[in-house]
C-alpha cells in the first residue's frame, strides 16, 4: 500500500455521524434524467403506464444500449418538462412491487465468465453509467480496455457517506465486484482516505490512502498524481458503493434499489446522519422541514447543484447539504471585519478562524474582474492555474486552454470557492471541457 499526501486544496466540512438511520419508506419515487451529464435521454413510458422494478424508463440517444431503469414498481403518475422539452423529471407513485428478474451469475463463476457477457449483463440491468472514464467523465465505451479502473471507497465530498458505515455486511458483494472489475481490465487501484477506517479484509486490498484536503480523494485529483503516461488519462473510475450495486446486479439478478446517502450543512435542523434510501425517493423523507428558507444542493458544497425544484435522490447523488439562501447584503460589508465569513483572504479575520464556519449560497459581493492574485493557482489540486486557463477559453483559444490544463481539470469547485473575485472558474472551465468533449465525440 501507498500513502499520497496532497498538499493543495481546501476542506470546509461538516460533522456527519457514521450512524445509519434507515428513511420512512417512500410512496413515490422520481427519475431526473437532466441532472445526468451528457445523456441525451428519449423516454420508453408514458404517464399510466405500469412497471416493474428494473422496468426501462427512458434511453440515451447517443447509444440506444444503455437504458435507465425504474427503481420502484409502480405507475407512471407524471412526466414534467421543462424548457426545450428537457425531462426533468419521472414521476412513479409505489403500488405492489414486482421485479424484472435478469439473468444471474454465481460468484465462483465470475472468474470464469466472458468479459463481453459480464458487460452485457450490466447493461441490461441498468448499471453501466456508474462508470466513468476520466477526462470527461463519462459512462465509457463498452468495447474499450481501459488502463486501469481506480475504485473510490470515498464519497468524492468530504460529507460524503463513509465507507466504514456502506461496506458494513458488505463484504462479500465488494469482493464479487472485485472480481468484476478484473474481468474489464489488467490493473484495479483501491483508494481510501487516509483517515477512514474500513473492514480488516477490505483495508489489506487497499492500494492507496490519500491525505489531503478536499478533492484529495476525487480519482481525478489521485490519477494526476500517480499517472506516468498518456494513455492512463483514459481511465475508468467507480465509487465503493455503485460497485457493490453492480455486483448485487450481477449475483441476484435483480436491480438494485436501495443506497446510502447522507443529510448534512449549516441548515439542517436535524442530525448530521447517514441514511439508507431507495434511489430516487424524494428528500422530504429526510428533512422534515420546509424548503422556504435553504436550498438542497446535492453533490457536495463546492460542486453541487441546486435542486430544490426536482429534491430527488438519484444514482450519482450520494450527499444532500441544507444551505441558507441568498440574502441582502450587510450594509458595508465589504469592510466589515467580520470572524464566521468564509474567506481565504487574510482582508478579513476570519482566516484566524480555524473552526467550523458557517457556508451559505450568498457571494456576499458581486462578481469582478480577474485581478490575476493567482489565488486559485495557490489551492488548485492539479496544479493548474486556472485564472489563465479562464482567461484562453474566454478568448476562445481553446487549444491554449488545453496546453494549459483544461483536460486536468477535476471541477472540485475549489477555484471558485477561493476566487477573491467571485469568478465561477469553476462552472466556465467545466462547461468548456464539456463543449470540447461533445465536439470530440
Amino acid at each position: 500500500m501507498k500513502n499520497i499526501n496532497i498538499k493543495k486544496g481546501y476542506t470546509q466540512v461538516f460533522d456527519v455521524e457514521s450512524r445509519l438511520e434507515k428513511a420512512i419508506s417512500s410512496k413515490e419515487v422520481a427519475l431526473t434524467p437532466s441532472r445526468i451529464p451528457f445523456i441525451k435521454p428519449k423516454l420508453l413510458v408514458k404517464k399510466g403506464d405500469l412497471l416493474k422494478i428494473g422496468s426501462p424508463v427512458f434511453f440515451d440517444k447517443r447509444n440506444p444500449e444503455i437504458k435507465f431503469l425504474s427503481p420502484a414498481g409502480g405507475v407512471v403518475k407524471n412526466i414534467v418538462f421543462g424548457e426545450r422539452r428537457v425531462i426533468k423529471k419521472i414521476l412513479i407513485v409505489i403500488e405492489k412491487e414486482e421485479y424484472e428478474q435478469f439473468e444471474s451469475i454465481n460468484h465462483d463463476k465470475i472468474s470464469k465468465t466472458d468479459r463481453a457477457d459480464l458487460v452485457k449483463h450490466i447493461i441490461n440491468g441498468g448499471l453501466w453509467p456508474l462508470f466513468r472514464e476520466l477526462p470527461y467523465r463519462d459512462y465509457p465505451n463498452k468495447d474499450k480496455i481501459p488502463p486501469q479502473i481506480i475504485v473510490n471507497l470515498n464519497s468524492p465530498e468530504p460529507e460524503g457517506p463513509s465507507p466504514s458505515v456502506y461496506l458494513e455486511n458488505e463484504e462479500n458483494n465488494f469482493f464479487a465486484g472485485l472480481e468484476i472489475l478484473n474481468k474489464l481490465s489488467d490493473k484495479t487501484f483501491i483508494i481510501s482516505d487516509a483517515s477512514d477506517e474500513v473492514p480488516d479484509q477490505i483495508d489489506k486490498l487497499i492500494t492507496h490512502k490519500v491525505a489531503g484536503n478536499y478533492p484529495a480523494n476525487d480519482p481525478g485529483t489521485f490519477l494526476y498524481h500517480i499517472k506516468k503516461n498518456i494513455p492512463e488519462n483514459s481511465s475508468w473510475y467507480i465509487f465503493g458503493q455503485d460497485l457493490i450495486m453492480i455486483a448485487k446486479l450481477v449475483l441476484s439478478g435483480k436491480y438494485p434499489t436501495d443506497k446510502v446517502v447522507t443529510v448534512s450543512g449549516s441548515m439542517n435542523k436535524d442530525d448530521n446522519l447517514h441514511y439508507r434510501v431507495r434511489v430516487g425517493a424524494p428528500l422530504n423523507d429526510l428533512v422534515k422541514h420546509t424548503y422556504d428558507d435553504f436550498k438542497i444542493i446535492q453533490g457536495g458544497v463546492f460542486r453541487g447543484y441546486d435542486t430544490s425544484d426536482t429534491p430527488y435522490s438519484g444514482y450519482f447523488e450520494n450527499s444532500f447539504n441544507l444551505l441558507k439562501k441568498e440574502g441582502e447584503d450587510a450594509l458595508f460589508g465589504f469592510v466589515m471585519p467580520g470572524f464566521k465569513k468564509n474567506t481565504v483572504s487574510k482582508t478579513f479575520f476570519s482566516f484566524l478562524n480555524t473552526g467550523t464556519r458557517e457556508i451559505e449560497c450568498s457571494l456576499n459581493g458581486e462578481e469582478r474582474a480577474c485581478v490575476n492574485c493567482g489565488t486559485c493557482s495557490k489551492f488548485c489540486p492539479v496544479d493548474m492555474f486556472p485564472n489563465i486557463t479562464y482567461k484562453a477559453v474566454y478568448a476562445d483559444e481553446v487549444e491554449e486552454a488545453i496546453f494549459s490544463g483544461l483536460l486536468d481539470c477535476v471541477e472540485c469547485g475549489v477555484c471558485s470557492f477561493v476566487c477573491p473575485s467571485k469568478i465561477e472558474l469553476a462552472k466556465d472551465l467545466k462547461n468548456a471541457k464539456s463543449e470540447y468533449y461533445k465536439e470530440q465525440v
